[in-house]
């Protein structure tokens, strides 16, 4: 209907205006790109492959292979080169590496004894995908992907703590730490979209 709608539009005013029609103003409709809000107000629109592409270059290459190509890192604070999180018991939220949308709250974060930092809840369900993973034969999983960037956070299962039952089982590389009280200072400098308070 939209693009019924646009054609009419540009006919009706080539007529109006005299002017001739030409492939390009026929498309120049066809590329509209609509923004999605998330619940708790952040741009959740996917990325093109150019910015995430522009992402990486500012990322370390172990992680960008963590999360651009699934990779998975090793369990515990071993030697990743970064802090996958496994110990951190600070007060505050994890954000996505690539777009610092906020994923997860500290408040959720449990010892789940895998070496990897798990959480039974997510701030809000808009920010991630879950997804069948079908990589290892006969173990059948399921990937969490960030909604906007689409990078591969890690996997969830059934087996975490009430009420949830969740085990959100994230790499670190995926995420970055940010203290609860330096957010607002943080929100307001990565996440101008923001349209209400954590």
């Amino acid at each position: 209907m939209l693009k019924f709608f646009c054609h009419f539009l540009l006919w009706f005013s080539s007529i109006a205006l005299g002017v001739q029609q030409t492939p390009l103003t026929n498309s120049c409709f066809l590329n509209i790109k609509i923004k999605e809000i998330s619940v708790s107000g952040y741009d959740i629109t996917p990325m093109s492959q150019q910015e995430l592409d522009a992402a990486y270059l500012h990322l370390p290459e172990n992680i960008v292979h963590v999360i651009r190509d699934k990779g998975t890192e090793k369990p515990y604070p071993y030697d990743n080169g970064y802090d996958n999180y496994y110990k951190n018991k600070r007060d505050g939220i994890y954000v996505s590496v690539v777009t610092k949308i906020p994923l997860f709250d500290s408040d959720d974060k449990f010892e789940s004894g895998t070496g990897w930092p798990s959480f039974k809840d997510i701030i809000d369900k808009d920010h991630i995908k879950i997804v069948p993973d079908n990589s290892i034969p006969r173990m059948p999983r399921w990937e969490v992907i960030e909604t906007k960037s689409g990078v591969h956070l890690g996997h969830v299962f059934d087996d975490g703590p009430l009420p949830t039952k969740k085990r959100y089982c994230i790499n670190g590389a995926a995420l970055q730490f940010v203290e609860r009280s330096q957010l607002p200072q943080f929100l307001s400098q990565n996440s101008p979209i923001k349209k209400q308070e954590l």
